[in-house]
C-alpha cells in the first residue's frame, strides 16, 4: 500500500488529521509532520527542504495546495514525487476520489 507524507503547520494539524482519518478505509496509509510554521498556506519548498529530512521514507509528498516553489527540484532532493494536494483540507477526500465522513467537520480559521 502507498505511504503518503502531508507536511502542514501547526493550526492545520488537528484538522488535516481528522479529515484524513474521515477518509477510512483510506487508499493509503499516511503521516502528518507539522514543519515548525503556524499556518500551512504559507509553506514553501524551500521551506520544506530545509524542515524536512531526506530521505522520507514514503512513496509521495503531499503538499498544501498553497504551497509556492518548485516542487520539481524538491522531488530530486527527496527522491520521491512532491505533489500540491488541493486547496482546502476539506478538498482533500474528493482529491483521491473518496468521500469525506459526514461526522466530520473542519474548522476553519481566516
Amino acid at each position: 500500500m502507498e505511504h503518503l507524507v502531508f507536511p502542514t503547520g501547526r493550526l492545520a494539524q488537528r484538522n488535516l488529521e481528522k479529515v484524513l482519518h474521515g477518509m477510512e478505509p483510506a487508499p493509503f496509509t499516511w503521516e502528518v509532520r507539522e514543519i515548525g510554521l503556524q499556518v500551512a498556506g504559507l509553506m514553501t519548498a524551500d521551506m520544506i527542504r530545509r524542515r524536512v529530512e531526506a530521505p522520507v521514507r514514503a512513496d509521495r509528498i503531499l503538499v498544501p495546495g498553497r504551497c509556492r516553489g518548485d516542487l520539481d527540484e524538491l522531488s530530486r532532493h527527496h527522491g520521491i514525487p512532491v505533489e500540491r494536494g488541493p486547496e482546502e483540507l476539506k478538498d482533500i477526500p474528493r482529491h483521491f476520489n473518496r468521500a469525506a465522513r459526514a461526522s466530520i467537520s473542519v474548522v476553519t480559521t481566516r
